[in-house]
């Protein structure tokens, strides 16, 4: 799978951990499955820097709840996401934004203990308008001890 980050002074020699509020599944390391995905991501959001890069990094674990290709994993992640739609609802009347998904993962739920990571997916824009045929694959990676190899692939301006 693939993680991009901002060009920095040096290669890294292990992922970034993502601690931002909004982060769709909270602080973890996040890969693409697709290359392709993991250019558009450098150019429109590793902007800092003026250029990105691409890591490649090989994952290995029978603990990743599959939200994508399996049917069971995916109603579970839909269930969890309803709950905490429920829960919000009750408690303060509104919808929960991204950051109270994430808190809720987190702190209740507490995947980020039990699960190695959650591969999980949505539908990017695509070159057809209206028309959006792939998945846009995403690993959120809590436990970095499943990170077989990493190692520098590429670089692109941003």
């Amino acid at each position: 799978m693939y993680h991009t980050q901002e060009k920095r002074q040096n290669r890294l020699f292990q992922p970034v951990l993502c601690t931002r509020r909004d982060a769709w599944l909270g602080h973890a390391y996040y890969f693409w499955n697709d290359i392709y995905d993991a250019n558009v991501w450098g150019t429109k959001s590793k902007r800092r820097t003026g250029q990105y890069e691409v890591y490649k990094g090989v994952i290995e674990s029978e603990n990743i709840l599959d939200t994508v290709f399996s049917e069971d994993g995916y109603q579970f992640f839909l269930q969890t996401i309803n709950k905490v739609i429920e829960v919000f609802l009750n408690k303060t009347g509104r919808l929960p934004e991204i950051p109270d998904v994430c808190n809720y993962i987190m702190r209740v739920a507490k995947w980020n203990t039990v699960l190695d990571g959650v591969l999980f997916s949505d539908s990017p824009n695509t070159d057809i308008e209206k028309f959006n045929y792939r998945k846009r694959i995403q690993l959120a990676l809590y436990n970095p001890k499943c990170l077989v190899s990493f190692e520098f692939l590429k670089e692109g301006l941003c």
